[in-house]
């Protein structure tokens, strides 16, 4: 089947190894109501997006399975 352009993965990383691990978040605390959705120049006529935009409540809902 076809598979997203870019995949978020479910994870919660930790640091294994004895050097610093860097991690920097897409979204940090948004506003539980702001609309998340797919970039203008990600989508087009011939690149619809593929998932409905939602708030960032709805999208934790989602995630969690809540």
């Amino acid at each position: 089947g076809e598979t997203d352009q870019s995949q978020s993965p479910k994870t919660r990383g930790i640091n294994t190894t004895p050097g610093d691990r860097l991690s920097i978040p897409g979204c940090f605390g948004p506003n539980a109501d702001a609309i998340i959705e797919v970039g203008p120049t990600c989508q087009g006529p011939s690149n619809p997006p593929r998932y409905e935009s939602m708030t960032y409540r709805d999208s934790r809902k989602w995630y969690y399975g809540e």
